[in-house]
């Protein structure tokens, strides 16, 4: 028995060093505040939203960074010059966790709710009706809450940030 569990857990140990490709480890755009020269990695394969703005439009591209060049990225196979970039937006993994979870369980208080105002409806019970409105205005507001809270992110703009590629 102990040998059947060292040796999975040799196994285990050995296949978590293949889990990092270390070639793209350090690819990315490095981003520098101009205010006080912090730097900071936004690493390639990251899921980004990027602005370009061209003077008379402003577009924008979400997906997976890739590096191409020097001075050349891609987001979903649209080629970007790193001169042309505007802002950056990278999400925040808290932001998502918690706006995911305040909007799921809002959204099952919100329903649970309304439920329960149909089925008082049916059933001729103004009791229900009352709760069932209580039960749904307290799913509704961290509905509300949670779905800004799920697209907040952070922002590099150009004005601040300069953009360059690390190979």
């Amino acid at each position: 028995m102990k040998k059947t569990v060292l040796l999975l857990f040799i196994c285990l140990l050995n296949l978590s060093s293949f889990a990092q490709d270390s070639e793209t480890l350090d690819n990315g755009i490095t981003a520098i505040r101009q205010r006080d020269l912090k730097e900071v990695l936004i690493k390639e394969n990251k899921k980004v939203k990027i602005w370009q703005d061209d003077g008379s439009e402003i577009k924008s591209w979400k997906g997976r960074l890739k590096i191409i060049n020097d001075s050349t990225i891609a987001i979903d196979d649209v080629q970007i010059n790193i001169s042309d970039i505007s802002k950056i937006r990278t999400p925040r993994l808290a932001a998502r966790i918690i706006g995911g979870i305040l909007t799921i369980g809002g959204g099952t208080i919100l329903i649970a709710g309304v439920a329960l105002i149909g089925n008082s409806v049916i059933t001729d019970q103004a009791l229900g009706i009352i709760l069932g409105g209580i039960v749904a205005t307290f799913g509704a507001i961290p509905t509300f809450v949670g779905i800004p809270i799920l697209f907040i992110g952070k922002k590099y703009d150009r004005k601040d940030w300069s953009f360059s590629v690390q190979n």
